[in-house]
């Protein structure tokens, strides 16, 4: 009797244990219903004690864990003349195959709201996502729309999922969006790739032009600038040479001014002669022209023209 009693007593310290004490494991929050109603203590990782005999009820929501939806094309072989959920109408009147991929997690301090409606979470997602995807699709035409769909749907669909979900308090984030899928249908798929192959080689031709021309106007303005310095230089050159020439000449006005104050006719003569032979050396030596007659020995010099007259006895 007494092992009997014992053993019920064990027994029921063991089962009061099991339905009181609940491990919450790291990147876990609990919410505790007691009676059904959701108490304000939400439990942190470690051992949580409470109400046994299904007085308190633990629900275990992992607010670490990125949670993936799928909404939008699914392909179905029972009716090949239904149209398939996801092939949607563009703003030009054509069709497209779209699938998209939620990714979404628990916000750490709404869990709980996400324990309030965690069984409808997904369901109202994918409403909510496949409308934002029948209005983005539906507003613009379908070039653009395999084009550039990929790279701009997702982020698109992500901000106004979080817009349209907000207002329903479920205690979720949207993380990220993909588009695995954005196609044309299959029977005009050929004819878009080779439409959407040609616009990208039109794309790509009028991306090398205007690299070509970029490269040809920076040549031009490196071969104008470079003209403009050489042009500076050979004019300052000019009119510095201009300059000296001037002086120059103004020195021998004012010479041959004062020779023939003395009327001398053959100093003038002299001075006249010596000046355009010292010119004429002057450019002979500046070409290489004047080494042989330069070198001669005792003297032949022609700065000594023109010669002196002979003195008479």
């Amino acid at each position: 009797m007494k092992r009997t009693l014992l053993l019920a007593l064990v027994a029921g310290a063991l089962v009061t244990a099991w339905t009181s004490i609940t491990l919450v494991k790291s990147g876990e929050r609990a919410i505790v219903r007691r009676f059904g109603r959701v108490l304000q203590e939400s439990p942190r990782p470690g051992l949580h004690l409470a109400l046994p005999w299904g007085i308190d009820r633990v629900q275990l929501i992992n607010v670490a864990k990125v949670r993936v939806l799928t909404i939008g094309f699914t392909a179905k072989d029972d009716d090949p003349t239904a149209t398939p959920p996801g092939q949607l109408l563009t703003g030009d009147h054509n069709l497209v195959n779209v699938q998209a991929e939620i990714e979404y997690r628990v916000q750490e301090n709404q869990v709980e709201r996400f324990a309030l409606h965690e069984d409808r979470v997904d369901g109202l997602l994918a409403r909510l996502g496949e409308t934002v995807l029948v209005e983005w699709i539906a507003s613009r035409p379908v070039d653009a729309i395999l084009l550039e769909g990929k790279g701009t749907l997702p982020e698109a669909l992500r901000s106004a999922l979080q817009k349209r979900i907000d207002p329903y308090e479920l205690g979720v984030q949207i993380e990220r969006v993909s588009v695995p899928m954005l196609n044309p249908p299959d029977g005009v798929r050929d004819a878009f790739d080779r439409v959407a192959q040609a616009q990208t080689n039109r794309k790509t031709r009028a991306n090398q032009a205007k690299r070509q021309a970029d490269a040809n106007l920076s040549d031009a303005e490196t071969r104008t600038k470079e003209m403009e310095r050489k042009a500076q230089v050979f004019a300052t050159q000019h009119v510095s040479q201009a300059l000296g020439e001037a002086e120059d000449f103004l020195k021998r006005r004012q010479q041959f001014r004062e020779l023939t104050q003395g009327r001398d006719p053959q100093k003038v003569i002299d001075a006249i002669w010596l000046d355009q032979i010292a010119r004429l050396f002057t450019s002979m030596r500046q070409s290489a022209r004047l080494e042989l007659l330069d070198q001669i020995a005792d003297g032949f010099n022609l700065m000594q023209f023109p010669f002196a007259s002979p003195r008479k006895p």
